[in-house]
């Protein structure tokens, strides 16, 4: 039997694997998604396997129903719009910490030139702000609002990048670094805007 310490370890490796895959859409919404064969490919047994996609599942990714079918979401679903408003609210949480460091400066601004060469209408750039904002928060809560809506929310981008083209796009994410640099409330006025017209538009498209 594989040790429990070693179990959550595999886990936690194809949870990193799979959600990066899912996240950038290298399984298409609808995809199905088989537990023996992805156990195989990852060269785990079905028990990590299933522990990740039951973490999967909790995040959004995943849709599962019992004896029919475990598959990649297909689409944005009533609690899309919820999980982008429980992004803002951990996000306006960090940022009640004030200007973030020089070294996380430097590095936010390295992560946003790496994101503008996939010239992606502001998608990078908003995975580049909001993980170097959130990473070692130390705090519980933010780490679980994090996992639960944030692959959610940026898969939903990956989908469809003319949402966050339209809230502002690579333009507004540039000035939010730059903002999270020099005037944290600026900073703090600047995502709740980006955010309100985000989770506005993804609404508006669900009834459309």
């Amino acid at each position: 039997m594989t040790p429990l310490a070693n179990r959550r370890f595999l886990s936690q490796g194809v949870f990193d694997a799979l959600c990066d895959e899912l996240v950038d859409c290298t399984f298409p919404p609808g995809a199905p998604l088989d537990v023996d064969l992805l156990a195989d490919r990852f060269g785990v047994s079905r028990t990590p396997m299933r522990e990740a996609l039951a973490r999967l599942i909790r995040a959004g990714l995943v849709e599962s129903s019992p004896n029919r079918y475990t598959r990649a979401t297909e689409g944005i679903d009533d609690d899309t719009v919820r999980s982008i408003r429980i992004l803002q609210s951990a996000f306006d949480l960090r940022l009640q910490e004030g200007r973030i460091t020089v070294e996380h400066e430097l590095e936010l601004n390295y992560r946003l030139d790496l994101a503008d060469s996939t010239d992606d209408k502001g998608v990078a750039q908003f995975e580049a702000v909001v993980r170097l904002v959130l990473r070692d928060a130390g705090s519980p809560l933010v780490d679980q609002l994090t996992e639960l809506v944030f692959f959610r929310t940026l898969r939903l981008l990956h989908t469809h990048p003319e949402l966050v083209e339209h809230a502002g796009g690579a333009r507004e994410m540039r000035r939010l670094a730059t903002d999270i640099a020099d005037d944290v409330e600026a900073a703090r006025y600047r995502v709740d805007r980006f955010f309100s017209t985000l989770a506005t538009d993804v609404a508006e498209r669900r009834f459309r």
